[in-house]
């Protein structure tokens, strides 16, 4: 899954990884677990964002990347801003995505006798 940013999206976003999630203390586990996946998305952020300026910044989310995006995005609560804005963007992008990848049928099984 590919998120895009444009540079002042990336700016926040980046931003809101230093007031957030980079200084926030981890309590629990399922926190920890968090906060690891949180951590590689920054990682790659400043991989992007670090250098040449870009006319859009785009970044690469795998399966629990992703689910942890969206997580921890729902339980910070951020007011009505900008960043908010197009984080939501995101979540629903994801959303819609995991439940494109999600998606099996329930399989049928042929009887004997049919």
């Amino acid at each position: 899954m590919v998120l895009k940013y444009t540079p002042q999206q990336m700016q926040a976003l980046v931003s809101l990884y230093h007031k957030f999630i980079l200084t926030s203390p981890v309590v629990s586990l399922s926190e920890q677990l968090l906060q690891i996946h949180m951590i590689k998305i920054y990682q790659k952020l400043r991989n992007q964002f670090e250098g040449r300026r870009k006319k859009a910044y785009s970044i690469s989310l795998n399966e629990a990347e992703a689910v942890a995006y969206c997580t921890y995005w729902i339980y910070v609560q951020l007011p009505d801003s900008y960043e908010l804005n197009f984080i939501r963007s995101h979540m629903v992008q994801i959303e819609h995505h995991m439940s494109e990848y999600n998606y099996h049928p329930l399989p049928t099984i042929k009887l004997l006798n049919q």
